[in-house]
């Protein structure tokens, strides 16, 4: 396990690989990179906050120790808010 770990993601995105947020991930990576269209990143965003309590399901009867439950609940969490508020 990692402690402390510095990056967030291995290639860098707009030259960052830690706090990256909606703006970085879905306006340039979606949009100006990729060239989604509005249409279909919100669908992207509507599918994942869907999935979020499914993920929060998956991790109460997974075999993680009660405190790496925990953690993880709390990592997903903050990553849902900077990405989708």
């Amino acid at each position: 396990m990692l402690t402390n770990p510095q990056e967030e993601i291995a290639l860098p995105i707009k030259g960052k690989k830690r706090k990256l947020d909606a703006d970085i991930l879905i306006d340039y990576f979606g949009r100006h990179r990729l060239g989604l269209s509005n249409k279909i990143i919100s669908a992207a965003v509507n599918d994942a906050l869907k999935a979020v309590p499914a993920w929060e399901n998956l991790v109460a009867v997974s075999f993680l120790s009660d405190s790496m439950k925990t953690k993880y609940l709390q990592l997903l969490n903050s990553r849902k808010e900077k990405l989708f508020g």
